[in-house]
């Protein structure tokens, strides 16, 4: 006879649709000028990933381009905002300084 016999398990539709929110820059402005006299945010985006959202933060640092600054300038904002209400809101309980997106000291 041959063939193939097939059963469905289950069955369903999806769509997958996305938010726009607005910027998350002026949520980390001021933290960020707070911690050095060079560095000043440009831009901020963010990217969902599973369970994640990775924050790109991009700095202009003029003559003082140390990657110091910035790694000190977005850990004082990512602490900042963790402490914050709109953070408890959102149920955020953790960052990590280095996410999917950054290319510091990684194979690329």
């Amino acid at each position: 006879m041959g063939g193939i016999k097939v059963i469905a398990l289950s069955e369903g539709l999806s769509h997958a649709p996305y938010y726009r929110v607005p910027t998350l820059k002026p949520l980390f402005d001021a933290s960020s000028d707070k911690t050095s006299q060079y560095a000043r945010l440009i831009e901020v985006t963010s990217y969902i990933i599973g369970r994640t959202v990775d924050v790109k933060f991009r700095y202009t640092c003029g003559d003082a381009a140390r990657q110091n600054i910035v790694t000190i300038a977005i850990h004082r904002a990512c602490q900042d905002f963790l402490d914050s209400i709109s953070s408890k809101d959102l149920g955020i309980v953790d960052f990590q300084i280095e996410g999917q997106f950054s290319f510091d000291k990684k194979l690329s």
